[in-house]
């Protein structure tokens, strides 16, 4: 293979690697409605294990609010868009981002532009931090799943811990588990955990 062939394959893999597309910037979505995302497939035929995680934090310094899906197959492309039931979260603004992952892959992690997540009503606040710690002009702050009051609507998210669906999500599907909104024959998976 020549040195000139070189870049050209690489940028060909980049291109063809899954690509998220939305939510973009000033998309808003209130807990307990649908929340939408949507990605260009991978067309390389390497992204075959996606995990999908709302994600919160600065850009050098971010933290899994909750698993949204895990075991997705990133090739294909009838899985996008994907719907879930937005979680509440604390606090309700705009700093919310999806992360795409293949397998253990974490370096080659995609993401998503921050979004907001409302109340129920629609009310939000804004971002606690103005600019990212190295002083670009990206609001961020550190959002959670919110406790919950009992609700019926809250309580399949009252004692989920992100860290612990990231690490082990389970395989069965319980209410308010994230459906993709076209219907396939994946093998993927997806998951809400009462953990």
């Amino acid at each position: 293979m020549s040195l000139l062939a070189i870049p050209a394959l690489l940028a060909t893999r980049a291109l063809g690697d899954l690509t998220p597309t939305a939510p973009g910037p000033n998309q808003t979505f209130a807990a307990g409605s649908n929340c939408t995302l949507s990605w260009n497939a991978d067309t390389n035929g390497t992204w075959k294990n996606v995990t999908i995680n709302l994600m919160s934090g600065s850009n050098n310094n971010m933290s899994v609010v909750t698993n949204v899906a895990w075991g997705l197959d990133g090739t294909n492309s009838s899985l996008s868009p994907y719907s879930w039931t937005c979680p509440e979260v604390d606090p309700y603004s705009d700093i919310y981002f999806y992360q795409f992952t293949n397998g253990n892959d974490l370096a080659n992690s995609k993401w998503t532009t921050r979004f907001t997540i409302t109340s129920p009503s629609n009310v939000s606040v804004p971002p606690e931090y103005s600019q990212q710690p190295n002083g670009d002009h990206i609001p961020w702050g550190i959002g959670v799943l919110a406790p919950s009051n009992g609700t019926d609507s809250e309580a399949k998210f009252a004692n989920a811990n992100a860290s612990s669906i990231a690490a082990s999500p389970s395989s069965t599907n319980q209410p308010g588990s994230p459906t993709p909104t076209s219907t396939s024959n994946s093998t993927g998976s997806s998951a809400d955990s009462d953990a």
